[in-house]
C-alpha cells in the first residue's frame, strides 16, 4: 500500500537532511578552495621585515627576551640584532623601539630592500633610517643585512609609495567564490521551498 506521504517522498527532493548535507559539503569545497588560495600568495618582504623588527624590539623586554631572540633568528641572522639595539642600553624591561614604520620594498637590484624608520627609547636620539636586506631562503624570505639608507626609498609617512598589497588575482578569487556561494545558498533555499510543495501535490 502507497499513501500520499510515500509517494511525496519518492518524488520529493530529499528532505531537510539532504539539503543541510550538501550545504556542508559546499562550505568545505569553498573552505578548501580558500585555503588553497591563500597558501599559493608568496610572502611579502616587508612582512617578514616587520616582524623581525618587532622581535628584535622585544629582546630587551623583561620575560620575552630569549622567546624574541628565537623568533628573530627565524626571520634573519641573529647577529644583526646589536646593530639595531646596542647592549648595555637603559630600556627598564621595555621595547627597545618606541615606534617603527615599515616602507615598501624596492627588488630593482636583486635583493629585496625595505625602509625602516625607527625611533630608539634608549640609547640614540631621534629617529634612525636603514635599509633591511633580505634574500629568499626556503621559500620564504631573511632579514641578512641591516643597510645605510640610500636616500631614494621612503616610508609612506615621509611620502613613500605604501606597503605592497595582495595581488589582486586574490581579491578577484575572494569575489568569485562569495558570488558563487550566494548563488548556491539561494538555490538550495528555493529547492528547500518547493520540496514540501511536491509532497503535498502527490
Amino acid at each position: 500500500m502507497t499513501g500520499p506521504s510515500a509517494t511525496g517522498r519518492s518524488r520529493g527532493w530529499g528532505g531537510p537532511w539532504v539539503i543541510v548535507l550538501a550545504a556542508t559539503a559546499i562550505l568545505i569545497a569553498v573552505g578548501a578552495l580558500v585555503a588553497s588560495v591563500g597558501t599559493r600568495s608568496v610572502e611579502r618582504p616587508e612582512g617578514v621585515a616587520e616582524r623581525w623588527l618587532r622581535a628584535v624590539g622585544d629582546t630587551t623586554r623583561t620575560g620575552v627576551s630569549a622567546d624574541a631572540r628565537r623568533r628573530a633568528s627565524e626571520h634573519g641572522d641573529p647577529a644583526l640584532i646589536p646593530a639595531l639595539v646596542p647592549p648595555g642600553g637603559s630600556y627598564n624591561g621595555s621595547d627597545a623601539f618606541t615606534a617603527y614604520e615599515v616602507g615598501h620594498a624596492s627588488r630593482s637590484a636583486g635583493s629585496p630592500r625595505v625602509p625602516v624608520r625607527l625611533t630608539h627609547r634608549s640609547g640614540r636620539a631621534g629617529t634612525e633610517h636603514v635599509a633591511l636586506v633580505l634574500h629568499e631562503t626556503g621559500g620564504s624570505w631573511r632579514v641578512l643585512a641591516v643597510d645605510r639608507p640610500d636616500g631614494v626609498l621612503r616610508v609612506p609617512s615621509e611620502g613613500g609609495p605604501p606597503v605592497s598589497r595582495a595581488p589582486m588575482a586574490l581579491y578577484l578569487s575572494a569575489l568569485t567564490i562569495v558570488v558563487a556561494l550566494g548563488g548556491v545558498c539561494s538555490l538550495l533555499l528555493r529547492l528547500a521551498e518547493r520540496s514540501p510543495d511536491a509532497a503535498q501535490g502527490a
